[in-house]
């Protein structure tokens, strides 16, 4: 088994960030130069120094203005760092010290002081999901068909009309031979009357002279 140390940036503008110990003396700071570049304004230019004793790394404030601390502890000298501890650096850059345990042979990695992770049970031990039937389709009734309506016989009366039917009115009559009758009858009627005031006047010579001689001659002069 190796062990590797690693740092895990939880806060600040680096955050996410997981740093791998591969050097030996390593400087911490905003200072571009610096072996992990921290961007907080909070962190000095040179701010910690992280440098490996043995088997362990040791964390060391070189004199930043807002302080280093682990644990809540502000450091005033060389500490050991422990496998969990977290490291900050003023006030926003919060950083966490790990080291993990690698098995060059399998792909396995754990971190010292986690808890072991238990085995997943064999596959004889875990209860089948029970299987569910493939849905069948739903079948959509058909409508049932419309009857239309029957039309309804109207209601009949004496005499075989039907209820609420209106009688044809029969077609008027021509009556022109009556007004050609009654024509003839006035035109009778004013003769008439004309010939007896012709008459009566004697007014036959005054008015058909030639024609009254022609049938009369002579009783005209």
């Amino acid at each position: 088994m190796i062990t590797e140390f690693r740092l895990i940036i939880r806060s600040g503008p680096n955050s996410g960030q997981v740093i791998k110990l591969e050097k030996d003396d390593l400087i911490l700071g905003r200072d571009l130069h610096s072996d992990i570049v921290l961007t907080d304004p909070e962190v000095s230019r040179r701010h910690a120094r992280l440098f490996q004793k043995g088997s362990a790394f040791m964390l060391e404030d070189l004199g930043s203005t807002n302080g280093t601390f682990v644990e809540g502890q502000r450091l005033t000298g060389p500490y050991l760092l422990q496998p969990g501890e977290t490291i900050h650096l003023g006030e926003n850059c919060i950083l966490v010290f790990e080291a993990i345990e690698v098995d060059p042979d399998a792909t396995k990695v754990s971190n010292i002081g986690e808890k072991p992770v238990q085995e997943p049970a064999p596959a004889e031990q875990i209860s089948q999901r029970p299987t569910i039937s493939p849905m069948e389709p739903i079948q959509t009734p058909k409508p049932a068909p419309v009857e239309q309506p029957k039309p309804q016989p109207k209601p009949q009366i004496a005499g075989g009309d039907y209820v609420g039917s209106i009688p044809e009115s029969p077609a008027p009559k021509k009556k022109w031979w009556i007004w050609l009758v009654a024509g003839l009858a006035l035109l009778a009627v004013g003769c008439l009357i004309v010939f007896i005031i012709v008459d009566l006047a004697n007014l036959y010579c005054v008015l058909f002279p030639g024609v009254v001689n022609l049938f009369v001659p002579g009783y005209c002069r």
